[in-house]
Order: C-alpha cells, then structure tokens, then sequence
C-alpha cells in the first residue's frame, strides 16, 4: 500500500454545535457540509490538503450508542486518521486473502 496523503481526520464530540463553532473560529472559516444520519452528526471543514471531520451522536441508534460509549471510555477528541492511497482496489485486494480472508483477524497469515 502506497500511502500518498492525508485524506481526513476524524474527531469525535459530545456537543457538535459547541465543537463545530470552536473550529470555526479556530480556522476561520465555516463548515464546508453538515449532516445527520443513522444517528451521527457530522460538521465537515474542508481544507487546502485535507478535510476535518466533526462526528457526535444523534438521537437513540445502535450508532449513537457506539459514539457515545466511544466518548465515555476515551473521551472527546481524535478517532481516526483517513490516509490517501494510489489504488484503493489494488489496497484492497492485497489485503485481503485470495479464498475472501481478511488478513486482520488474529491470526498469523501466509500467502498460498
């Protein structure tokens, strides 16, 4: 895998008005998309090489849940780093067994 930037990192809030207004300053600009599905609400700022992601629970969902309970055990802040790569379907294929197995799942893997 050739990893070839940063794509987007992700932050996880309790308060996403409070948060999402707090980087708008921070930044100088507004957000650049808002949204709420399947209970998450996402505030996007959209950057010059990358994008910042706001994430913060939304109604009762098993979504919500898990960004809550997220937020509870490690508290608001960073949860994921997005990078960019080359070819994401070549990415893909090479981490992934040839018989369909993924090669994260505990186990040692060798190639056939």
């Amino acid at each position: 895998m050739t990893i070839t930037g940063l794509d987007h990192v992700v932050v996880l809030l309790a308060d996403i008005k409070a948060g999402a207004a707090a980087y708008e300053l921070l930044l100088g600009r507004a957000p650049s998309w808002r949204s709420q599905s399947d209970g998450a609400e996402t505030v996007l700022f959209t950057l010059d090489n990358m994008t910042l992601e706001l994430m913060a629970p939304a109604g009762a969902t098993p979504t919500a849940d898990r960004i809550r309970s997220v937020i509870d055990i490690w508290g608001e802040g960073l949860a994921s780093i997005c990078f960019r790569v080359g070819d994401i379907g070549r990415d893909v294929e090479l981490e992934t067994h040839p018989c369909g197995d993924r090669y994260d799942e505990g186990r040692p893997d060798v190639f056939p």
